[in-house]
């Protein structure tokens, strides 16, 4: 919105315009209405204004002393003559202090919208030329320090062209820090504008500390100069000014600003060496949360660590056994190791790919190659160079594999109820077997005891003993109701060693000795 100030010693074409003209819909605020030019003069003084709308014959000071001033004093705003005297002499005068409207009274709201309209255009087709400029000196400003940065160019071959940007390199210590802003999903014009908000944030920052400057890179980035006389500790002091600089981006626009502090060197010669040194903290970004400020000494006090299989191997445990609690669980721990590890982006990547890989063989194992779970690991992996942070790709990697475990558990659960079947007729066609066994019926599966044990209870709500023990005492019932047979035959025709210890499983499952049973089922 452009700020505007009325002035007009007429009360009905104050109350009028100020009135009628819908302002906000043109890009306008009317701030004030003045009587005569001393008090609009006095507001403009102590506030900001853009555009003046002004009478000629006013007491006290009129529209053209008025104007006079304006051009003298604030070039920048535009005055717009509101007036009933077609006089050329106030015109020429008019011109003469860059008046930029004569509107004659009375004058129609049609009329007056549309000289504002033009007005705007031009005050925005002005501003945007000031922000070329400002930009286009930044740029000139920003190559020149980066070519003292890289080496390319020595502090006394620059000099004379710094001095210009005033741009004085004192000091006994330097150091050089990157910043990478999270900015995403924008058109190119706006990433633009974001990026130069971010920029004037940190100079506003850094130009009140007096210790250096900020340059603005085309790639999101900021590159941080400074230069002092410090002492010992002033790597402490550093690290503070950019987090404020970091929370400040923040607070303000909601953009999240990492910064990779290069080391502290004794001249501006061996400024490479710290960029070069920031440029490569920047890569521990990936694993360590947007915002973060990095630099050396806390990359080496990080804790090593080497078991990672450990912790892959509870995750694609967790997605065995259908548990996605427990899956969320070690996947979350997995990436927090990653992050307590201040790992760089290619070794963090490389684990996540071994994890990816390794749950991929598991689905080979249990048959899923045409899965869709299959081929979302794959795609994940072919891709994986597109998350830019460790968070963006926990997040994704929560969905993938809560995924997983949904199909793993889907095809476990048709595969189990498969072979509880295949045990069932399995037990009902060697029931007479006295070596059947939970082992041999396993080994008949290809399945573990333990995993086949879990699997048939879940399938039949009975265990493996249970059904044994009912399909023989089935078989004997049937065998003492039709048959003549001794109960010693039919001990040994359903599986039983011994017949005693068939004649007191047969009374403990029916309540009665085979012999009481066969009398009773004979008759």
């Amino acid at each position: 919105m452009y700020r505007v100030v009325l002035v007009d010693d007429e009360f009905l074409v104050r109350e009028a315009v100020k009135e009628t003209m819908d302002w906000g819909s043109r890009g306008f605020e009317l701030k004030g209405c003045f009587q005569h030019g001393e008090d609009a003069m006095d507001y403009i003084r102590d506030n900001p204004v853009e555009v003046v709308l002004t009478d000629i014959c006013m007491p006290y000071m009129d529209g053209l002393e008025l104007s006079r001033l304006i051009s003298r004093e604030y070039p920048h705003i535009c005055v717009v003559i509101l007036s009933g005297y077609d006089n050329f002499e106030y015109a020429k005068q008019a011109l003469k202090y860059r008046v930029r409207e004569y509107i004659l009274k009375p004058f129609s709201l049609v009329e007056l919208g549309q000289a504002l309209d033009g007005i705007r255009e031009k005050l925005d087709q002005e501003s945007r030329e000031r922000r070329k400029l400002l930009r286009n000196r930044e740029v000139l400003k920003s190559k020149l320090l980066m070519r003292l940065i890289c080496g390319n160019s020595s502090a006394a071959e620059l000099e004379t062209e710094l001095k210009s940007y005033g741009i004085a390199l004192r000091g006994s210590k330097c150091m050089v820090a990157v910043g990478d802003a999270e900015i995403r999903g924008e058109d190119k014009e706006s990433a633009e504008l974001l990026c130069f908000a971010v920029y004037n944030i940190a100079a506003e920052i850094i130009g009140r500390s007096g210790i250096g400057y900020v340059i603005q890179k085309l790639d999101h980035q900021l590159v941080f100069l400074l230069l002092g006389n410090f002492h010992e500790r002033w790597g402490e002091k550093a690290e503070k000014l950019f987090q404020v600089i970091s929370d400040s981006v923040k607070d303000c626009m909601g953009i999240r600003l990492t910064i990779g502090i290069g080391c502290s060197v004794n001249s501006t010669a061996q400024l490479y060496l710290s960029y070069e040194e920031a440029e490569d903290m920047l890569e521990y970004r990936y694993s360590q949360e947007a915002g973060a400020i990095l630099y050396r000494e806390r990359a080496e006090k990080a804790a090593v660590f080497e078991e990672w299989e450990k912790l892959q191997e509870n995750l694609l445990n967790a997605v065995r056994e259908g548990e996605k609690r427990i899956a969320g669980e070690a996947l979350f721990s997995l990436c927090m190791r990653i992050q307590e590890s201040f790992l760089k982006k290619d070794r963090a990547k490389s684990i996540i790919i071994h994890t990816l890989s390794e749950a991929r063989s598991m689905l080979e194992v249990m048959g899923m190659e045409g899965f869709e779970a299959y081929e979302q690991v794959n795609k994940y992996i072919s891709q994986i160079d597109g998350k830019k942070s460790l968070e963006e790709e926990r997040s994704a990697l929560e969905a993938m594999f809560g995924g997983l475990v949904d199909a793993v558990a889907e095809v476990k659960d048709k595969k189990g109820n498969e072979r509880a079947v295949l045990a069932v007729d399995y037990i009902r066609s060697h029931y007479g077997e006295s070596s059947l066994n939970l082992q041999s019926i396993c080994s008949y599966l290809a399945m573990s005891p333990s995993r086949f044990s879990a699997m048939f209870r879940e399938c039949i709500g009975k265990s493996f003993v249970e059904v044994l023990s009912d399909t023989r005492m089935e078989k004997a019932r049937e065998l003492l109701e039709t048959t003549s047979l001794k109960t010693y035959q039919i001990a040994d025709k359903t599986g039983f060693t011994d017949p005693h210890y068939f004649s007191l499983a047969f009374k403990k499952a029916t309540g009665k000795t085979p012999t009481e049973y066969a009398k009773e089922k004979r008759r």
